[in-house]
């Protein structure tokens, strides 16, 4: 006999038996008002859910119509035909105005660049009117305080030689000008001939003084810093000529020489070696948890203590780089752990001796957070048995190194706990109170000879577990 059969036999019998039958019924009812809760004593989130049911249910209903007649069937496919022409026509004149749009925003951001370009011309307009104004009352100035001479050569337009070559001095002179004015001073009875040669070898110079100069000017620091580097040549440096070429070409400011350290592959080599070490970080165990695209992928590996104690280890062990360069040299397989990452629970003896240390530092009393320096500190050697289980004569009695110089044991203090607490809240349909313990982290408060025992004692337990 079949389980389904039995059943149907067992109802049968139960209907027979009308009493029976009438209990039955009645427990069924009572369960389900006990299941059946009103809208306003549940949850926010069970509320939308059940809205929801309500609402589908409801479409469902409204889903199911009655047959109609043939005519109105035909007006409605005719009424839906205009709509979607309608819907269509609205949506090429939607994708028109966007498209205009897009044109406007495109020549309104034109117009932009060109009205900010306009700007720039106008302001070095305004400029070199300025200084031209400034000059022109600086020259009235000095034409009215210097008294002219009576007998000085006067010129064609009236002007005498003294001004006209105060005006030539004022104007800027051009490369030209310069090899003019240098070969007329020092050499002016030269012949023709030899003085087309030395004019053409001095216009060269003066031209490309001129260009690095302007070129200079408009430069960025770096490009700047490749124009300095010109004047610190061999040549130059042997003819002591730095100051003097500097100044012909308008370089401001002393040239600095970088000399970069050079690290070499084996160094970079060794750091990645050391990373990838077993001791110093751990593999991930998961296929999903790597690095990287494609087929350049790389397993995951979690930092096992912070950096700067790895490069400390590092140093120890005889490594010669500097932290910056160790950081930077560092495998991008290699990755600080998250909580999410953490596979084990947090050992909460080591938790609440580590947040007892922090706070003894932050007063003053201990120089060092860290629970293996103060492990070290206290033991002849952290790799032996006997002292780590505090079987040495030696230093089983040794406590950690403490400054009691400026505190009080009736001074406050204020650390993080991690505590046992229960909770109570309601569960299943018959909403049973249920007890759970849980541990949370508290601020705890009490004084200094108070903590001051706590740690002593948490600091002869835990020597072992560091093995």
């Amino acid at each position: 006999m079949s389980n389904a059969e039995r059943q149907r036999k067992y109802r049968e019998k139960i209907k027979q038996n009308a009493e029976k039958y009438e209990e039955k019924k009645k427990k069924h009812r009572e369960y389900m008002k006990a299941a059946r809760r009103p809208i306003a004593e549940l949850a926010e989130k069970e509320k939308e859910k059940k809205r929801r049911e309500w609402r589908l249910a409801k479409k469902k209903e409204g889903g199911v119509t009655k047959p109609k007649n043939n005519k109105c069937c035909a007006l409605n496919a005719r009424l839906c035909e205009k709509l979607k022409k309608r819907i269509t026509d609205q949506k090429k004149v939607i994708d028109n105005i966007l498209l205009k749009k897009h044109a406007l925003q495109k020549n309104l951001y034109r117009h932009k660049i060109k009205i900010e370009e306009l700007r720039k011309l106008i302001s070095n307009s305004e400029r070199t009117e300025n200084k031209s104004l400034i000059n022109s009352s600086e020259n009235k100035t000095n034409s009215e305080s210097v008294p002219t001479d009576i007998n000085a050569p006067t010129t064609s337009s009236g002007l005498t030689t003294n001004d006209k070559s105060e005006n030539e001095d004022l104007r800027e002179k051009t490369p030209m000008s310069k090899t003019l004015s240098f070969i007329n001073e020092n050499i002016p009875s030269i012949s023709t001939p030899e003085k087309n040669k030395v004019k053409k070898q001095i216009l060269q110079l003066n031209v490309i003084s001129a260009s690095l100069q302007t070129s200079y000017e408009k430069h960025n620091n770096k490009s700047k810093q490749i124009l300095k580097d010109i004047v610190s040549s061999e040549a130059i440096e042997k003819y002591n000529l730095k100051t003097d070429i500097s100044k012909s070409l308008g370089l401001k400011g002393r040239v600095r020489k970088f000399k970069k350290k050079e690290r070499t592959y084996k160094e970079a080599k060794e750091i990645r070696i050391f990373f990838n070490r077993d001791d110093n970080t751990r593999m991930t165990a998961g296929k999903k948890e790597c690095v990287g695209r494609g087929n350049d992928k790389l397993q995951k590996r979690f930092l096992l203590t912070s950096l700067k104690k790895l490069y400390t280890k590092y140093v120890s062990e005889g490594g010669k780089v500097s932290f910056s360069t160790f950081r930077r040299n560092r495998p991008r397989n290699v990755v600080r752990p998250k909580l999410s990452d953490r596979n084990t629970v947090a050992c909460i003896k080591h938790s609440n001796l580590a947040f007892k240390v922090a706070h003894l530092k932050k007063i003053g009393v201990i120089g060092t957070s860290d629970l293996q320096e103060l492990l070290a500190s206290s033991v002849c050697s952290v790799e032996s048995y006997d002292c780590m289980y505090l079987n040495c004569e030696k230093c089983k009695d040794n406590n950690p190194e403490m400054n009691l110089t400026d505190i009080i044991n009736n001074t406050e203090c204020t650390w993080i706990q991690w505590t046992r607490k229960e909770f109570t809240f309601e569960k299943g349909i018959g909403r049973k109170i249920t007890t759970t313990k849980k541990y949370v982290k508290e601020s705890i408060k009490g004084t200094f000879s108070e903590l001051k025992k706590m740690f002593l004692a948490d600091t002869t337990c835990i020597p072992a577990a560091f093995l």
